[in-house]
């Protein structure tokens, strides 16, 4: 009960700390009176539909929706408009594709990012597999969707409509955009936006490219030493013949590769662990059916590589806690359990998973506790079973 005393005290903490996610920004209201105010950066990934803020850093935090709000930004940051749109709803997923070349429009009031505003607007709407670009000409023409819709043709195979282009060609004339840049432009962010800011550029519009999003390093590499607490239970479910062996303190070593996702403000990485541990430990063994007694000695090293997902709480700019999720594959070395009296028994790779509670200080420094699911490592013997249960300290170094 103390660690989740622990995680909750933590948890409460973060929240408290939580108002360093506030940024400075705005809102205008839909009869276009401005606000200036402190909103939660979120790194939308999907379009909000609301956003939370605060006047200042004191005030209470409230939620403005997509009824009340017809524009909201981060300075320097992000840029949403509200605009009612007709959208394709298609699905995108090969198991689902339609035999219809035709866009399915559906009208949707929505909040449009913004990614290039100028003479010629870029837009874009995102939620999940759904990802649809709209663009504007001169800040006064209706927005309309740039369109681009995959869809079976005679079942067995797949064709696209590459309409956008055509639209591109129609809408954004000039002299440094040839036919043949259009034809090799793909229905993705980094190609549409420079295509728009070629025009904007070419047209002598100013214009600005919302889309800029700080270098982030998203592949961190650390060096991770650790104390293990190992324990280890055998039985022998046929003559009723178990031993708990006691506790030891092992050490561990690591190399973690951490990859974070480029949304939600860093806070999700997948990481990969490889690590060297190894548990040793010796005892009497008693058999139940008789007076005989055995000196067992238990040697079991492995590379274990923890493969899972870890989610970040930022307390402040330097400080942030983590939890872990981990699968365990285990590759056990020349590891087994010797006796005096009986026939030596190989310890065998199983799989558990590892459940971790950490802190880092300025991208470095990191503590993490770590909890190990028990596992048996005697699963290919009859009649002997195992549980080996472990928790450990794991203290890190980010290289970088």
């Amino acid at each position: 009960m103390k660690i989740f005393s622990f995680v909750i005290v933590c948890l409460t903490t973060i929240n408290f700390y939580s108002q360093t996610l506030y940024k400075s920004g705005y809102f205008t209201d839909n009869l276009n009176r401005k606000t200036e105010c402190l909103i939660k950066s979120e790194d939308w990934k999907n379009n909000p539909s609301n956003f939370k803020y605060k006047i200042s850093e004191s005030s209470q935090v409230q939620t403005a929706s997509i009824e009340d709000v017809k524009t909201f930004g981060i300075y320097d940051v992000t840029k949403y408009i509200k605009s009612q749109v007709k959208i394709d709803v298609s699905r995108s997923n090969i198991s689902f594709l339609s035999d219809d070349r035709n866009p399915d429009f559906k009208e949707k009031e929505l909040f449009l990012k913004v990614l290039v505003e100028g003479k010629a607007n870029l837009y874009v709407y995102e939620d999940a597999e759904l990802v649809r670009y709209f663009y504007s000409l001169d800040n006064h023409s209706v927005i309309e969707q740039l369109i681009f819709k995959s869809y079976r043709y005679q079942d067995t195979k797949i064709k696209q409509n590459n309409r956008y282009k055509q639209q591109i060609w129609s809408d954004l004339k000039c002299d440094n955009i040839t036919e043949k840049a259009i034809e090799s432009l793909d229905y993705n962010k980094t190609d549409l936006i420079n295509v728009f800011v070629k025009y904007n550029q070419c047209t002598g519009s100013d214009y600005v490219s919302i889309e800029k999003k700080p270098k982030r390093n998203l592949f961190h590499l650390s060096i991770r030493p650790g104390i293990r607490f190992a324990s280890l239970d055998i039985e022998n479910t046929r003559t009723h013949t178990s031993k708990d062996f006691d506790s030891e303190i092992g050490f561990s070593l690591g190399v973690e590769l951490e990859v974070v996702f480029p949304f939600n403000n860093n806070k999700w990485a997948l990481i990969v662990e490889p690590t060297y541990q190894y548990y040793k430990t010796s005892s009497t063994l008693t058999h139940s059916t008789s007076a005989l007694e055995e000196h067992v000695n238990v040697d079991y090293s492995s590379i274990e590589v923890p493969i899972g997902l870890r989610y970040c709480f930022f307390v402040n700019p330097d400080s942030k806690i983590f939890v872990d999720t981990q699968f365990v594959v285990d590759f056990e070395g020349d590891s087994a359990i010797e006796s005096d009296k009986i026939t030596n028994l190989k310890l065998n790779s199983h799989y558990n998973l590892v459940f971790g509670l950490g802190y880092k200080f300025k991208e470095k420094y990191s503590v993490q506790a770590r909890y190990m699911t028990p596992k048996n490592l005697l699963g290919d013997y009859n009649y002997w079973t195992s549980d080996y249960k472990a928790f450990s300290i794991v203290f890190g170094y980010t290289l970088f």
